[in-house]
């Protein structure tokens, strides 16, 4: 590759669009996760919204369910926090 060493990070950093490949530079999984949890996210649908603002910082994805698969991926309700949905999940499981 032409610009291995001289600063090339990845087809997302060359063309802009900030994507990246799994595991290039993401914050710990845990560490997303307490952090999107500080936001107060309810659903997926919310944190898509988000990720779409310009607000999310760079170091977590937009996609974490591809991304964190292996690190942790729990699902929405685990990724968001929202004590409602998982009240209501734990629910449905108890019975």
């Amino acid at each position: 590759m032409v610009y291995a060493d001289t600063g090339w990070v990845s087809w997302g950093d060359w063309l802009g669009t900030g994507r990246r490949p799994p595991g290039a530079g993401w914050r710990p999984f845990k560490n997303a996760r307490a952090f999107v949890h500080r936001l107060k996210i309810k659903n997926s649908m919310e944190w898509k919204l988000y990720a779409k603002s310009g607000k999310r910082p760079h170091d977590i994805p937009t996609n974490p369910h591809t991304v964190k698969a292996d690190a942790g991926w729990a699902g929405w309700t685990d990724w968001v926090g929202d004590p409602k949905m998982r009240n209501k999940a734990h629910h449905l499981h108890s019975t």
